[in-house]
């Protein structure tokens, strides 16, 4: 814990993705009763759309060295991490096209899909990088700790709000506050790390 609350960049893909479980939770806790009872969405159309992740998550993964050879890993991770944080608010905004609802639901789950696979594949090459060998399985059990223990928090906070205030309201705050997601690493020395996630050279 201390290792993982001290280093800037392990500390940053930490906040990160705990504040991504947090809200993303909220929003998708809610998600699927919005789409059966508010939407009036098929069972096929529902899986249709929770597939739209899944190819993107497969693009993601094929894109990850490109970009990160391209960009360096830190810029890679960052702009991934946006690119998965901001879209999810498509979602709840879909309702107000109703003509191109589904093409804005699906483009949201596409491109959060893609965001997630390459941030999740070059952020791990991070942590692989700069967290010392010997307390690598360590570290990344204290870091899991606060990452996924965020979701079963945000899944909760989710039912709560979809049942005081709406299903509707609950996923714009689920979406809203996954901007607040990416701010842990805009402002972290990921901005200056270079390399791919195949051999990362640190220099900050």
């Amino acid at each position: 814990m201390k290792f993982v609350f001290g280093n800037r960049c392990i500390n940053a893909l930490m906040g990160e993705s705990a504040t991504y479980n947090l809200f993303s939770q909220i929003l998708m806790s809610v998600f699927l009763l919005h789409c059966a009872n508010e939407l009036h969405l098929s069972a096929g159309m529902i899986g249709l759309i929770f597939s739209m992740g899944g190819i993107g998550s497969i693009i993601g993964s094929l894109l990850a060295e490109k970009v990160s050879k391209r960009t360096g890993i830190g810029p890679a991770t960052i702009w991934s991490m946006i690119l998965a944080c901001g879209v999810l608010v498509l979602v709840p905004i879909a309702e107000e096209f109703p003509d191109n609802m589904i093409g804005f639901i699906f483009t949201g789950f596409f491109l959060n899909g893609i965001g997630l696979s390459l941030s999740n594949i070059t952020a791990t090459s991070i942590r692989q990088s700069v967290i010392p060998e010997y307390m690598l399985a360590r570290a990344l059990s204290a870091s899991r700790l606060i990452t996924w223990g965020a979701t079963p928090i945000g899944a909760l906070t989710g039912g709560l709000l979809g049942e005081m205030i709406g299903l509707r309201e609950t996923m714009f705050i689920g979406g809203i506050g996954l901007f607040l997601a990416p701010l842990w690493v805009i402002f972290s020395p990921l901005r200056k790390m270079k390399g791919t996630i195949l051999r990362i050279r640190i220099s900050f």
